[in-house]
């Protein structure tokens, strides 16, 4: 290790419990991961300002995501194993804008069970094997090895 000598006035070093080093400009109340021994003062830095925009901004996405009306409260989705992609394409294809942002109900047809995320968790699996199935052609290699 080098020494580089001491902090300057108002510096300080601290570790974290994984073993990663941080420094604390006490005049600033700012931390940083790089040493201030090793920065020059020839070179600017800049620092980006706190910007209330993007609260203000969030506050409202959240206000207008809970006042834009009632909404479903689930969207049914009963499938077929076998038919798994077209079942839930046709399902998907006729909800309407509300019943889209509701939680997911999956029941296998000829199966009893109830949605408790186990059902909608396999659900999702045996989706996405059947959406990336090359027998669909909805998606296709990149380029000639399976490397890229």
């Amino acid at each position: 290790k080098v020494d580089l000598g001491p902090l300057p006035k108002g510096w300080d070093m601290r570790q974290l419990h994984d073993g990663r080093i941080f420094f604390i400009d006490h005049a600033t109340k700012s931390t940083q991961w790089e040493d201030p021994r090793l920065q020059t003062s020839n070179i600017p830095t800049f620092k980006m300002e706190y910007s209330r925009d993007y609260k203000q901004k969030y506050n409202h996405f959240y206000a207008n995501l809970l006042s834009s009306g009632r909404r479903a409260q689930k969207l049914n989705i009963p499938v077929r194993r076998a038919h798994v992609l077209e079942d839930s394409f046709e399902v998907v294809r006729r909800a309407t804008n509300s019943e889209l942002k509701s939680r997911i109900w999956v029941q296998f047809k000829g199966e009893h069970g109830y949605d408790y995320g186990g059902l909608a968790r396999e659900w999702f699996h045996l989706l996405s094997r059947e959406i990336f199935n090359p027998y669909y052609g909805l998606f296709e290699y990149a380029a000639s090895d399976d490397y890229t």
